[in-house]
């Protein structure tokens, strides 16, 4: 399984900064736009040509950098002297750890990322992401947002007890605990009975019945799923192995 090593090393300098709604709307632009995970602003040699709007955002990204919430990359383009920004790890950790509402592709773009292939992409495909129903990605994004508060409260407690190289061990610990109650969730989720008793709440036959064509569709996927499949083998063997005893 991958390690959680750098993405915690990572996170354990982050600071949250206290972003102005100009910064917060900038950054959630950014998150939006899939250019290569990209937004093309020109660089100084070009800020003549700049709209107004365009020249009071480079302050804002500047200031965005500063906290290393973006970071400068190359892209070729037919604008001259053009500049691209990404998301960081301190990026998407702000944006996992505040809000729910965002795109797969958002996920997908940064499969790369070190919170994601620790986070997410050693128990799930990227495919299977891409092709996530609705019920199946608000699990997602709430497991994410999970495990941003439980990294940012642990690092916050070890912190204080300046113990911080025992404290990702102990979060490591937490994060792989957090995982397997998603895989278990899951799993449960999908399994017939539960497909078929579903959304209660929707009266109305055809709309589920359409829920659970879609619901059943992503169980397929889910079952294609091969880091998936592994992963729900290996809680099973640690279930079994706790309690062959019993």
């Amino acid at each position: 399984m991958y390690e959680y090593t750098t993405y915690l090393s990572e996170i354990s300098e982050y600071d949250k900064p206290n972003l102005e709604e100009t910064e917060k709307f900038l950054l959630y632009r950014i998150m939006n736009t899939y250019e290569s995970s990209a937004r093309r602003i020109a660089s100084h040699l070009n800020v003549k040509r700049l709209t107004s709007q365009h020249k009071s955002q480079i302050p804002i990204m500047k200031r965005l950098q500063e906290y290393h919430f973006i970071k400068e990359i190359q892209q070729s383009s037919l604008f001259r002297d053009s500049k691209y920004y990404k998301l960081t790890t301190f990026g998407l950790f702000y944006i996992f750890s505040n809000t729910l509402n965002y795109s797969p592709q958002l996920l997908t773009d940064h499969r790369d990322s070190s919170i994601l292939k620790a986070l997410l992409y050693q128990y799930l495909q990227p495919n299977t992401i891409r092709q996530s129903t609705g019920r199946f990605y608000a699990i997602i994004t709430q497991y994410l947002n999970d495990c941003c508060r439980i990294t940012s409260n642990g690092l916050y407690k070890f912190k204080l007890l300046n113990n911080i190289e025992v404290g990702l061990v102990q979060l490591e610990y937490e994060l792989r605990r957090e995982a397997k109650v998603l895989g278990t969730k899951l799993t449960i989720m999908y399994n017939e009975s539960n497909l078929l008793a579903g959304n209660p709440d929707i009266t109305d036959e055809n709309k589920r019945f359409l829920l659970y064509e879609q619901e059943s569709t992503m169980k397929t996927i889910l079952s294609k799923d091969g880091k998936f499949l592994e992963f729900l083998d290996s809680i099973y063997k640690e279930f079994s192995e706790t309690f062959s005893g019993f």
